[in-house]
């Protein structure tokens, strides 16, 4: 009873202090667990105030599927709830090509290294199809008649997959060698639970592809190691502008940063997370190429990519271990 008291106090002592501070009238509270297998998060929504509609932006790892559930409550009479559910997919920041499939993917296919997995089993289309759409999101509900033939391309990364289906053969092919080994993976999983038994599993990865993706995603790394390099000056620039009448004797790079200050620590508050995620990309897709190609990071390598994600002027360290892998 004693310790119901004081948390009832506290509580009432915390609801007192928000009100003092005159705080916006949304309240959210997150409680995460982290385990080796899975994320999971709860979050608290409550709103003062009558509200029809809000929005939450939250960013998904590919490669790690799950479900959204949500349950909102009314405030009116009387007390109502609905549950929402969303599944989160497998890869799920790819988007479908609306345009002519085949003219896209052969133009694509032209200019980048294509890595290729190829399944066959006792399958239909009919079967096909439902399984795919549980690892990648515009999946159409109507079925071809004589087989499938659909593309996606991620806005963030850039790359692309293509899928093809004819005869109980699955064909996919890809940029990205990550966008493989996920495929490869969810399929097996399917296949073990519905007792299905693969006849062929071939799969070939291109020397290029993992260098090719690290080119693509290089810039945002960049940018956002400048974020954080620019970020760790500004405070120390603002310190001797408030007692230097002049600050011509600044080089034109310090005083471009003091110039931006506002926008670039803006831009920071948000850069760890960004920063965070994509050196998971880089690490995910240097993983799956040698796992691919049945090689090991040795602990050299491992530190070396550490050090290169790690800072910003030794991206190349990147470079050469993806070079020693292609070897």
């Amino acid at each position: 009873p004693s310790m119901r008291a004081s948390s009832s106090t506290d509580r009432r002592a915390s609801i007192s202090n928000m009100r003092k501070q005159r705080r916006p009238s949304t309240q959210v509270q997150i409680d995460r667990q982290y385990s080796t297998e899975s994320y999971d998060c709860f979050v608290f929504h409550a709103s003062a105030e009558n509200s029809s509609r809000f929005t939450w932006k939250f960013r998904v790892s590919e490669g790690q599927q799950g479900m959204l559930t949500a349950v909102i409550s009314s405030k009116r009479v009387p007390k109502t709830s609905q549950i929402c559910q969303f599944p989160i997919k497998a890869l799920s920041l790819h988007s479908s090509v609306v345009f002519d499939v085949d003219e896209e993917v052969n133009a694509l296919s032209a200019k980048r290294p294509v890595n290729t997995l190829t399944m066959s089993a006792q399958w239909s289309l009919r079967q096909f199809v439902p399984w795919l759409s549980q690892c990648i999101p515009d999946v159409p509900s109507r079925l071809p008649i004589n087989g499938l033939s659909l593309a996606w391309y991620c806005s963030f990364i850039g790359d692309f997959i293509h899928i093809k289906f004819r005869n109980g053969v699955a064909e996919f092919s890809s940029d990205s060698v990550t966008n493989i080994a996920i495929l490869k993976d969810f399929f097996t999983k399917i296949a073990i639970e519905n007792n299905l038994t693969f006849s062929k599993v071939n799969v070939n990865v291109h020397l290029q592809s993992a260098l090719h993706v690290f080119e693509l995603i290089r810039s945002k790394l960049e940018y956002h190691h400048a974020i954080h390099e620019k970020h760790a000056w500004i405070y120390g620039l603002r310190e001797i502008e408030s007692h230097e009448e002049q600050i011509g004797g600044l080089s034109e790079k310090m005083q471009a940063i003091l110039k931006e200050s506002e926008q670039i620590i803006e831009a920071y508050q948000t850069s760890p997370k960004h920063l965070q995620f994509i050196k998971n990309v880089i690490f995910n897709q240097i993983r799956h190429f040698a796992k691919l190609r049945n090689q090991r990071l040795s602990f050299e390598q491992l530190e070396k990519l550490k050090y290169g994600l790690d800072h910003k002027d030794h991206c190349e360290d990147i470079v050469s271990v993806i070079q020693e892998l292609m070897k």
